[in-house]
């Protein structure tokens, strides 16, 4: 076994650059370590680092390096409105073509600000996992 630092690898989604798995192996195994998994896109991205955790970064495949993945910069005009259907909070900042959810509702963003009301007393949670972006929660309360 050999005293270098282990090298750090990730695989890949190919047209994405998600990663789908990351880890370490010693030096001596680097050379038979892709033939094992054929169908996989790997990478060696390094000796004697830590190994990425997948879901804070992807592989940039035009620059061949891992990157951190975007934040969204989601905002929200309040996150208590009254339950009266007419208080509404206002959530902008969801680019357009962005699929997000609420309560578990499919909806595809066109850019624009959402205005939730409710006439109910509920909680509702918004969530985005569109990736690369880093997934992302809120929660307006209907009092």
């Amino acid at each position: 076994m050999s005293d270098q630092l282990n090298a750090v690898f990730v695989e890949h989604d190919p047209v994405t650059g998600e990663i789908i798995y990351c880890g370490s192996v010693p030096p001596d195994v680097i050379e038979g370590y892709p033939p094992l998994f054929p169908k996989l896109t790997f990478r060696w991205v390094g000796h004697g680092m830590d190994v990425p955790d997948p879901s804070a970064v992807y592989f940039d495949i035009d620059v061949n390096q891992i990157r951190p993945r975007p934040r969204l910069v989601v905002q929200t005009s309040k996150t208590v409105i009254a339950a009266d259907g007419v208080d509404e909070a206002v959530i902008s900042g969801i680019p357009a073509g962005v699929s997000f959810t609420v309560d578990d509702e499919l909806f595809i963003a066109d850019g624009e600000p959402i205005q939730m009301r409710s006439t109910l007393p509920a909680s509702y949670r918004l969530a985005i996992n569109h990736f690369p972006y880093l997934a992302f929660e809120m929660e307006i309360v209907a009092q």
